[in-house]
């Protein structure tokens, strides 16, 4: 097989602009307070699903009521009123939201599934059952934080009979015949937190543990950060998988920077490059790890997203970018002899905003040569190619 050129992308995809740029990290939050009250999700699907189960978290709770989530057709761009695959199935449920559900998950499971097919628009609609909401039912995390696009699209109708623009990716999960599923637009991560950590510190590295669908060859990576304290130094790691006794010279790559080249009040993504490239084996686990070295109160400030909470649905990492293949770790590495570090920690509730810069990658058909395609790897459940 090829290694083929592909210019330079991250991996995995990210769900930053490339990476956060915003150390506001509090939610937004569509505001359900009248039984006329619709919000509405219009996706495209990507890939043929059967639509099992709904899950949001929702803001403060005031007043709860019976919310029904509806899975309908689309027509002029908005909501069609029709249930999906109507009047065969009944795409819907209700489910109770009690006056204490406050920033928690809700699960709808329909009360049968909607079998849709790749390149299908959809929309998810939360509507009045019953009872008198005064609530926050959907939460969302706004585009300063989230790539930004104009579709797919978050719409309100605040009762009046005409939907307007959300700006922001809706925290909510859809679920494939009971399985979370990556779909583009909406996000599981409930919040983002900024992590400020110097040498004295345990842990003092942060990783994104990674596992590629491919071949392909890293030149870099891009480290979401923010909030970095001058006079500070931190290094960037590539790292095999190979256990708790590394040293720096095991490092696969490793780039030494600076704070300094930052003002404090910048965030958003370091794009570090290595002094060589490293190829990377299909299924094989790596670390992309930031190691602080800086002296006490000197910080290096990372930004890592969360994904937790009362109701969270079973396996909820497969509905990120980057799958449940990719995760926090975190280690300490010894005051007394600086060469050896501890064991990895995992904490599969996070995923810290850290991504490979790639440039080549397995063409996939052992041809060698020019021409052909190139295998690019898509978010989890995809397969997808690119012409050369």
């Amino acid at each position: 097989m090829t290694m083929v050129s592909v210019g330079e992308f991250l991996f995995p995809n990210p769900v930053g602009m490339p990476l956060p740029v915003n150390t506001t990290y509090a939610l937004s939050a569509l505001t359900f307070d009248s039984t006329a009250d619709k919000i509405a999700f219009i996706f495209e699907a990507r890939e043929a699903m059967t639509l099992t189960d709904i899950s949001w978290r929702t803001g403060t709770v005031t007043t709860g009521s019976t919310v029904e989530v509806r899975v309908e057709t689309v027509s002029n761009g908005r909501p069609s009123g029709t249930l999906w695959n109507s009047p065969t199935n009944t795409t819907n449920a209700t489910v109770s939201v009690a006056d204490t559900d406050d920033n928690v998950w809700k699960t709808a499971t329909l009360t049968a599934s909607a079998s849709i097919a790749a390149g299908d628009l959809v929309a998810i609609i939360f509507v009045h059952s019953s009872g008198s909401p005064n609530m926050q039912l959907v939460n969302h995390l706004p585009y300063t934080m989230v790539f930004g696009s104009v579709f797919p699209v978050l719409i309100q109708d605040t009762g009046g009979g005409t939907y307007a623009h959300q700006y922001g990716a809706p925290i909510m999960i859809l679920e494939n015949s009971g399985t979370p599923l990556y779909v583009p637009g909406l996000l599981p991560f409930y919040s983002a937190t900024l992590q400020s950590f110097d040498s004295a510190d345990a842990p003092d590295e942060y990783a994104m543990r990674i596992v590629p669908a491919a071949k392909m060859r890293s030149v870099g990576a891009a480290i979401g950060m923010a909030n970095n304290v001058a006079n500070g130094q931190f290094k960037v790691f590539l790292w095999d998988n190979s256990g708790a006794t590394n040293t720096e010279s095991n490092a696969l790559a490793v780039a030494d920077l600076d704070t300094d080249l930052l003002s404090a009040s910048q965030e958003g993504g370091w794009f570090v490059y290595w002094s060589s490239p490293v190829t990377l084996s299909a299924g094989t686990t790596y670390n992309l790890g930031v190691r602080s070295q800086s002296a006490t109160g000197n910080n290096t400030g990372i930004i890592i997203f969360n994904i937790s909470g009362t109701g969270l649905p079973t396996d909820a990492l497969k509905a990120t970018p980057c799958g449940d293949g990719c995760y926090l770790r975190t280690r300490t590495w010894s005051a007394i002899d600086p060469g050896t570090v501890g064991a990895w920690s995992d904490d599969t509730t996070k995923q810290p905003a850290f991504r490979l810069l790639i440039d080549q990658i397995d063409d996939g058909n052992g041809s060698g040569g020019g021409g052909g395609t190139v295998f690019v790897p898509q978010q989890p459940g995809m397969t997808g190619v690119v012409m050369s």
